[in-house]
């Protein structure tokens, strides 16, 4: 796994994106045959590869967490999440000048009412514990954790990179090909079950959110180094007068890290093992669930047929009732001509037969 992504430059970058624009505040097109501008952007490179590197790190952390506890609001990795996607729709966003205020800060709520549920951009607007614009995105954002739909919602955006680019400036995160790649990673959160509560959240705080390192930052050394290590430190001490007891006590020492590295690795093979029977489980559950869904296909679809025969069962009995008539109206039809042929008839031999009379 990438550990060590955070370096010095990253943390130079942000000096150098005062090079990306003028005294107006507008953005300033990157010449690649500029040496200086090659440099930026290399340096905002690396910023878009450390936010996508953490937000995968941060995703990882909540995928293994969540088989054995309810990820809430105080879950530190959760937190990370949100400040992490939070520099990433933040990354070299245009600044929007109010005729009111020219220091409100940047946010992104224009784009979630653009492109997000209307339904959520709703229920944000009607929460009375969020004010400004920066604090509704934070909302939004766990919001969408609960329901499930921020995946689909980078997706969208995804879709939609030329219309993002009057948004951004040049060289960010959002209209970069990293998007799709955060946009990828988004989709392990669909399969967590968030248990947040956003009533009672203060998100309209100071508007800089850091991201915290450390628990990706860890350096683990493995045991031929610790070994190479400490003969090296033995071959320093072995001047002294109490190399042997030293020597005794290191490899007394030695033999314990190993002792306590095996058990840190039968704890590790045991989550594994713990995980995997959850995921198995999990897939036995819904292949059980598919299981059931396809009977109750399969049960609908022999009643419908049922149901189709049946029917066609009525249609020609109705057709033959239908014909029956129709051939009894035709039939009262003739008698009813031949009835009145008859009365005509009879009519003109009575009258015929007063006139001979006459």
């Amino acid at each position: 796994m990438e550990r060590a992504f955070l370096s010095e430059s990253s943390s130079r970058s942000s000096s150098n994106n005062t090079r990306l624009h003028d005294h107006s505040g507008s953005s300033v097109r990157l010449r690649a045959n500029s040496r200086a501008d090659i440099h930026v952007l290399e340096q905002l490179k690396v910023q878009r590869r450390n936010m996508t590197q953490v937000c995968k790190m941060c995703v990882k952390s909540l995928v293994d967490k969540s088989p054995f506890e309810t990820i809430t609001d105080d879950c530190p990795h959760l937190n990370n999440l949100c400040n992490v996607l939070e520099h990433i729709f933040l990354h070299r966003m245009q600044a929007r000048w109010s005729i009111f205020s020219t220091t409100d800060p940047v946010h992104y709520w224009h784009i979630i009412q653009q492109y997000a549920s209307s339904v959520t951009v709703g229920s944000i607007d009607d929460m009375e514990n969020v004010s400004t614009e920066l604090g509704k995105c934070r909302a939004w954002l766990r919001l969408s954790l609960v329901q499930k739909r921020l995946a689909t919602f980078m997706d969208i955006l995804v879709s939609k990179q030329h219309e993002l680019k009057v948004a951004y400036m040049q060289g960010a995160l959002m209209i970069s090909a990293e998007l799709q790649e955060v946009a990828g990673v988004l989709k392990c959160l669909d399969a967590i079950d968030f248990n947040l509560c956003l009533r009672d959240q203060d998100f309209d705080y100071y508007d800089k959110l850091e991201i915290d390192y450390s628990p990706y930052l860890v350096f683990h050394q493995n045991t031929s180094s610790r070994r190479d290590d400490r003969q090296e430190e033995r071959r320093l001490l072995s001047t002294s007068s109490s190399i042997d007891s030293r020597g005794i006590d290191e490899e007394r020492e030695e033999e314990k890290e190993e002792e306590e590295e095996v058990t840190s690795l039968k704890e590790l093979l045991k989550v594994e093992r713990e995980q995997k029977n959850y995921y198995e489980e999990l897939v036995s559950v819904r292949d059980t669930q598919i299981n059931q869904l396809q009977r109750e296909l399969d049960s609908l679809g022999r009643e419908s047929e049922k149901e189709k025969k049946e029917m066609s069962g009525i249609i020609i009995e109705l057709q033959d009732q239908i014909s029956k008539l129709q051939d009894s109206i035709r039939q009262q039809q003739k008698a009813g001509r031949r009835t009145n042929d008859n009365r005509r008839s009879g009519l003109f031999s009575s009258i015929f037969k007063s006139g001979d009379e006459d």
